[in-house]
């Protein structure tokens, strides 16, 4: 995925405006961007769907004082936010989901869904077609960022 740098120092640099010191521009969570990656980029569909909204999301909360359609939360937080626009908002839900997808274990399409409640394809197959596209590596990162949680909560 390729980074995109604000050279103008217009936008405060700030991880609250979802950019660095050195201007590089957080666009999106690292998931979407990288299954964006895999399937091929297209520079002026990137721009224009990608690096656009982005700049003018940035000009749209430097008038309005808030982007005008939310933004995701910061580090892990914003993980959890993706997981749980994914239907996965509980950790052990999410762990289930990511220990199967890394193990290569997931259940038959109308097997009982990792959440117990409904066959998998009615349910979570989505979600999970989904992660599947995510590098494991990152998987990994968010295996253990879920089982740090999850024994927090207890």
């Amino acid at each position: 995925m390729p980074n995109v740098r604000e050279t103008s120092n217009i936008i405060h640099r700030d991880v609250e405006w979802h950019i660095d010191g050195t201007g590089l521009c957080c666009l999106d969570v690292n998931h979407k961007l990288y299954i964006k990656g895999k399937r091929g980029i297209n520079l002026t569909h990137f721009i224009r769907n990608v690096v656009y909204p982005y700049f003018a999301n940035q000009l749209y909360r430097k008038t309005h004082g808030e982007y005008a359609a939310g933004s995701y939360l910061h580090g892990f937080d914003g993980i959890k936010q993706y997981y749980s626009e994914l239907g996965i908002s509980d950790a052990g839900l999410a762990i289930d989901i990511i220990e199967g997808i890394i193990n290569n274990k997931l259940p038959g399409r109308n097997d009982l869904c990792f959440c117990g409640k409904e066959k998998f394809k009615n349910c979570h197959l989505l979600s999970v077609n989904e992660l599947k596209s995510v590098s494991k590596k990152q998987l990994g990162v968010d295996l253990r960022n879920f089982k740090k949680e999850a024994r927090v909560k207890l």
